[in-house]
């Protein structure tokens, strides 16, 4: 069986949807009945770490979303699948389906989100919007198949489009990368010294977009420090983009620490590795992850698996993941956000507890093998229909 997936997400050093498209073609290539062709982004011809896997490397650049995207899906893309011939395509970055499409193909569609058709829409253009409308309706409709990485996505799907048969969405969760070994004290001393951080801090890592509502996290800190004495340090690392959108909410708060003098209190990190990463983690009072809006929710794991408790949002995808273990406030209310730091800073120990006793359910649930298995049996009982 010849399944032609979408990679144009995987750079080398892949991060989000890459990071998942990568993760889950370790696996799926290790079963032996599957031929793989994988569409990279102009510039990479074959995959790190996966140099056996066959590549189709585009004459392009990848946008994420815009006319050179649309263009590419609705012209170039059904090319290359007449070239390729492959028994299945499978969609991984939420929407891409090419309107005029060989039918004897199969379509697999993986919908990380839908956060461009909620209240949050970000980081596209007015005429990307447009592009992006069509694409998700063409891309929604004509799937033969649907994974939602989440319960809430596949809620929000059904929101979106009630229409839609149930029969053809189904939900396979992404693996994660759990952590065997935490940190040695001594590492993480070391990346603090490194960044000049000092504890007890909290720590935020993600991107900064508008919906990661990391202005409010500010806020909600600085009131919870000034109640404590100033003792404290809030640590944000994430890439730092050059979107408009990104690049205001940068402003904003490099603005904000500024005018009232929070150098020595909070600190912006920008891109981090995953090993700073992770001892960040372990040496954190707790994550603060406190987003309006996310389909999945990897840090909030991650800081369970090497039992670092966890403050989050009361909404969207992070109740499915972090269940009774984690402590949530309204991200939409900054004195709930404060309050939610002084009752980690007091009963620590107790969310510890919790962090430490949800890696058991959480290792069953998020782990590539077993991703890569439901994938395997959705292209065998598409490719059988």
């Amino acid at each position: 069986m010849k399944i032609l997936i979408d990679g144009r997400t995987i750079t080398d050093n892949p991060s989000g949807v890459g990071y998942v498209v990568i993760s889950l073609l370790k696996e799926l290539s290790k079963e032996k009945d599957f031929e793989f062709v994988v569409l990279t982004r102009k510039g990479l011809p074959s995959i790190p770490g996966l140099p056996n896997v066959q590549t189709y490397e585009m004459n392009q650049d990848y946008q994420f979303v815009g006319f050179n995207r649309f263009e590419f899906e609705q012209v170039q893309l059904p090319k290359i699948i007449r070239t390729v011939n492959p028994d299945i395509v499978h969609l991984t970055d939420s929407f891409g389906l090419p309107i005029l499409r060989d039918r004897s193909i199969k379509y697999l569609l993986t919908l990380h989100d839908l956060i461009p058709m909620t209240q949050y829409r970000e980081l596209m253009t007015k005429i990307g919007g447009i592009f992006y409308d069509i694409s998700i309706r063409v891309s929604v409709n004509g799937a033969d198949e649907i994974v939602c990485i989440s319960d809430f996505t596949k809620r929000d799907l059904h929101r979106f489009f009630p229409s839609l048969k149930t029969k053809k969405v189904e939900v396979i969760y992404n693996g994660v990368d759990f952590v065997d070994n935490k940190p040695a004290e001594q590492e993480v001393k070391m990346i603090l010294e490194k960044f000049k951080i000092k504890r007890p801090y909290f720590f935020y890592v993600g991107g900064f977009p508008p919906r990661k509502n990391t202005i409010n996290l500010i806020k909600a800190f600085v009131d919870f420090n000034e109640k404590n004495g100033n003792t404290f340090q809030l640590v944000l690392a994430g890439r730092m983009s050059q979107k408009p959108d990104i690049i205001k909410i940068i402003d904003n708060m490099n603005a904000y620490i500024n005018e009232n003098n929070l150098d020595q209190h909070v600190k912006l990190l920008g891109y981090i590795t995953i090993d700073e990463k992770t001892a960040l983690l372990a040496g954190a009072l707790s994550l603060t992850y406190l987003s309006y809006y996310e389909g999945f929710g990897l840090p909030v794991i991650e800081a369970f698996s090497v039992g670092t408790p966890v403050i989050t949002s009361s909404r969207s995808a992070m109740q499915e993941v972090a269940g009774e273990n984690a402590l949530y406030a309204d991200p939409s209310n900054i004195e709930m956000m404060s309050n939610a730091l002084a009752i980690m800073a007091r009963e620590r120990d107790e969310y510890v507890k919790k962090a430490e006793n949800s890696l058991t359910l959480l290792k069953k649930r998020y782990n590539w093998p077993k991703t890569a298995k439901q994938y395997a049996e959705l292209y065998r009982r598409l490719h059988a229909k």
